[in-house]
């Protein structure tokens, strides 16, 4: 049985912090510990310049990539493939900008405004299917955590190992 989609926010002092403990929770998740529902990665590099970047969020040329895909599947079935793409892969990038299909931008740039330059934060909406699991992975990865929505005792529990 899955426990609910928990929504989680770690700070990290340094710009990359927050990268490394994403590619660890990925291989989590490939494991089976953990469900990774979406993750984004926000930076604050030095200067105080802030980038976002969502793992669930189409870009414009994703969108543009995954409608010409379709569109020539459905040339295919009509004969007409060249121009069934192009229509498709305009739909996909005219998709990409109007659908946001992962997490609200208030609440990522709310998180971005948090952080001191030269910082980094993770953002996940997860899952923890075997916790302690999970914990033993990210000890070495020393965070804050600055929001959360699990049950208290995984707070605490992933409180004191990111603490550490």
């Amino acid at each position: 049985m899955n426990m609910p989609t928990e929504l989680l926010a770690i700070a990290f002092p340094g710009e990359t912090r927050a990268r490394e403990v994403l590619e660890v929770i990925d291989r989590l998740h490939r494991e089976g510990a953990v469900d990774l529902h979406n993750a984004a990665v926000i930076t604050r590099d030095a200067a105080g310049k802030i980038a976002i970047h969502e793992s669930n969020d189409f870009t414009s040329g994703e969108g543009a990539v995954g409608g010409a895909v379709l569109g020539g599947v459905v040339g295919l079935l009509r004969g007409k493939l060249l121009g069934d793409a192009l229509l498709g892969a305009g739909a996909g990038y005219v998709a990409s900008k109007l659908l946001d299909l992962g997490f609200d931008d208030a609440f990522l740039n709310d998180i971005a405004a948090s952080l001191t330059p030269n910082s980094s934060a993770l953002v996940l909406a997860i899952e923890f299917e075997r916790l302690d699991e999970a914990l033993r992975a990210l000890d070495p990865y020393h965070g804050t955590i600055i929001r959360q929505s699990l049950p208290a005792d995984q707070a605490e529990k992933l409180a004191a190992a990111m603490q550490r």
